[in-house]
């Protein structure tokens, strides 16, 4: 029993010695030199694989413009419609046709044929433009093949490939997170599915390694999501969401939801670097008609579609109702509408006058504050109303409130610093890198645990110098 006991535990050791030390496995079978930063078992994450909204249309001609190959005037028949079309217009509808990122597909585009960023491709790189359905068995010319052959079916194949790979959990030949593979000789265990469907779309060491250079030159972000940041020299203030940068309007706007405090400072290169998102132009609490005429109601991070009766119960007047569009709004979530019936849609602070307890009440339903400093960063403008048991008894319970995007969070009793980003927490793993964020630390909060946690935990913030400008994995 002991010696089972001994194999079982040396096993486990193992595979997690490979899962997290890759370097050891790649150096011992890869000729040539491998970054130290790529993990073989963790490409990209499964919300990168599927992020379908990453980027739109108009997004990917910019793409294919700025990087210069022929892809930007490239179009072909469609053979669906019989129409031209696109070469941004076929990588847009396969990715929205199968709930792929775009960004995935671009980068398969330059991994297998460099069709992104070659000047002068041949018509074999048009007609094998994602490898999908070549093999190393399979030449150009086996029946099998042939079937796929063309720029729109490529797209289109590899597209419904990588989809197939996530949704088919009960095809044994798949490759599946947590199990070990022998790739070229190197052990792989696939943290996530993702990375999983990538080995099986590429069986191949280097052909996955050459994917993670590309995404990372093209893609990594240098700034977590939910930072703020400006340059020294420019008045504009940008937020980072979604791998973009989209600039406030004015300064009103942005402190309407944000702190000052919170401003990182970075170069104006950095700024380029990033796809840019439409401008944050309206202040919080606004009324925003889109073209659709529908009327939005904008309330923090969320755009809740109000009518004409809940505006006049709510004594809102149409004059107050300004015009936007939908791309302006796209960094919201959508909440639920308001109606008459809703309760508090702008919300309202309340504290139990026995206990000191806090909550934001919003649509009849209170959610719970564990930490006073919430108030203060997420709802400084907001009026405190003391009221009784009775009053908050009458209210739904909810999820409590957690820290905003951009926070700095640490507790009194760890030394850990961590920035708040798409709600996780996101350790900073060394003084270099929260001074290169610009950090301060008169601007972190100490919270309780019971506050902290409530954030899930992100993987951690580091800083790489390269080429003097900051990279964060």
């Amino acid at each position: 029993m002991k010696k089972n006991k001994y194999i079982i535990f040396s096993l486990i050791f193992v595979l997690s010695f490979f899962t997290l030390s890759p370097v050891f496995a790649q150096i011992a079978a890869v000729e040539g030199s491998v970054d130290p930063l790529f993990n073989p078992n963790y490409i990209i994450s499964d919300r990168e694989m599927i992020d379908n909204a990453a980027m739109g249309l108009d997004e990917v001609k910019s793409f294919l413009k700025f990087k210069q190959g022929t892809l930007a005037n490239y179009e072909i028949i469609d053979p669906l419609t019989g129409f031209n079309k696109s070469a941004a217009e076929i990588i847009y509808e396969a990715a929205q046709n199968y709930k792929i990122n775009p960004k995935v597909l671009l980068v398969l585009l330059q991994k297998e044929q460099s069709l992104v960023e070659n000047l002068t491709p041949s018509q074999y790189n048009f007609d094998w433009a994602t490898g999908y359905a070549r093999c190393d068995s399979c030449g150009p010319f086996d029946p099998l093949a042939l079937k796929y052959k063309g720029f729109f079916k490529q797209v289109d194949g590899a597209a419904g490939a990588l989809r197939f790979y996530l949704d088919a959990s009960d095809q044994n030949w798949l490759k599946k997170a947590g199990i070990i593979y022998n790739i070229d000789s190197i052990p792989i265990i696939p943290a996530n599915q993702a990375t999983a469907g990538l080995y099986t779309y590429t069986p191949h060491f280097q052909g996955n390694y050459n994917f993670w250079k590309i995404w990372r030159r093209w893609f990594s972000q240098k700034f977590p999501d939910g930072l703020i940041v400006k340059t020294k020299d420019d008045d504009i203030i940008y937020l980072i969401k979604d791998g973009k940068i989209n600039p406030f309007k004015n300064k009103a706007v942005f402190l309407s939801r944000f702190s000052a405090k919170n401003i990182t400072l970075v170069e104006q290169k950095d700024i380029d670097s990033y796809l840019k998102g439409p401008e944050i132009k309206f202040l919080n609490y606004s009324l925003v008609k889109t073209e659709s005429d529908k009327i939005y109601l904008l309330v923090d991070s969320l755009k809740r579609q109000i009518d004409k009766a809940a505006m006049r119960y709510y004594g809102f007047y149409s004059d107050e109702v300004q015009n936007g569009k939908e791309e302006n709004l796209a960094i919201y979530y959508e909440g639920e509408p308001v109606s008459v019936k809703t309760k508090y849609p702008l919300g309202v602070l309340m504290r139990d006058i026995k206990t000191g307890e806090y909550f934001l009440v919003v649509d009849s339903v209170k959610h719970p504050i564990y930490d006073k400093n919430i108030i203060t960063v997420n709802f400084s403008s907001k009026k405190l109303r003391k009221v009784g048991a009775r009053t908050l008894a009458a209210y739904k319970n909810g999820e409590p409130i957690i820290f905003q995007d951009g926070t700095w969070l640490k507790t009194k009793e760890a030394p850990e610093i961590y920035l708040i980003s798409n709600g996780m927490r996101r350790w900073i793993k060394d003084e270099a890198t929260f001074s290169t964020l610009n950090g301060q630390f008169q601007n972190v909060i100490i919270t309780n645990e019971k506050t902290l946690a409530l954030h899930p935990l992100g993987e951690p913030i580091s800083l790489e110098t390269s080429d003097s400008s900051l990279t964060l994995k």
